[in-house]
Parts: structure tokens; sequence; C-alpha cells
């Protein structure tokens, strides 16, 4: 039934249960946290979500393929004074990158990022999955991301 409601345009993760793995606390914890954090570092306002506005949860079956899918996310990041977007939801085997005018995928590895302009970065996961798991590390001072198979 949720299957049919759903309609193949929400994701259901029926196998994704964790609440009988975690205590009554850290449910609580996990149910409070918001749909997306800000942050500074080294003058660089940051924002993080699972995925991208206005679908920050990722509960939607749509992935982003085109940069003009999100204008809406530029312009909440305008909203929210930040340059920088961090996501993780696609599980990239490295990273995928775009401003307002380019989507590009990067391979595991170190690349810079342009300082000029507002990006969304999209980068890789650690669960089960038939794509490469990894990690991404964003150096604030070089303005460089590290993306790392493990």
């Amino acid at each position: 039934e949720r299957e049919e409601k759903a309609d193949h345009q929400i994701w259901l993760y029926e196998d994704h249960d964790l609440s009988p793995l975690l205590s009554k606390k850290n449910s609580v914890y996990l149910k409070s946290l918001e749909e997306f954090q800000k942050a500074e570092f080294d003058g660089i306002q940051l924002f993080f979500s699972h995925y991208a506005y206005p679908d920050l949860s990722g509960s939607s079956t749509e992935f982003i393929s085109h940069q003009n899918q999100l204008k809406e996310h530029f312009n909440f990041l305008k909203i929210n004074k930040c340059i920088l977007s961090f996501s993780g939801h696609r599980h990239v085997e490295g990273c995928l990158v775009s401003s307002d005018y380019s989507l590009k995928t990067y391979e595991f590895g170190k690349f810079e990022l342009p300082t000029d302009k507002a990006l969304w970065i999209d980068g890789p996961a650690i669960c089960r999955s038939k794509k490469q798991n990894g990690v991404m590390i964003f150096d604030t001072r070089y303005k460089e991301i590290q993306s790392t198979a493990i």
C-alpha cells in the first residue's frame, strides 16, 4: 500500500529501519535535529544537508543531473548567506560539484574549488552499496577537497 501511494516518487526505506538498534535517547536526539546545519570556518559560510533544497532530506526519488535543477537550492543558500553546500545523498564515487552554470563529476582524489561562486558539493558515502565507499575532507585554508575511497 505504501509503495502504491509513493508511486516511485518517494524513497520508502523499508530496509533502513534503525530504531531497534538505537537507544531511546539517541532516537529522540536524531529526531530533534534540523534538516540542515550552517557553520562558518575560516570566514567561509558552509551549509550541510542530506540533499539539495527543496528536498533536503532526500525523500524524493529524483536525482539531480543538471545544474538547472539546483536553482532553488542556490537561492536558499543565498537566503541563508552560505557560499558552499555539502550533501551526500547520491553516494558519489568521488564528488559531484555544481555551480549555477555547470555540474561536474570528479573521481576520488584532490582538487581545488573555485572561490568566487556558490557551489553544491555532493560526496561519497559509507554504507551498504554497490558503489565504492569513501570520505570527503574540505580544507578551508586552501579551498581543496580530498575525496578518498575506502
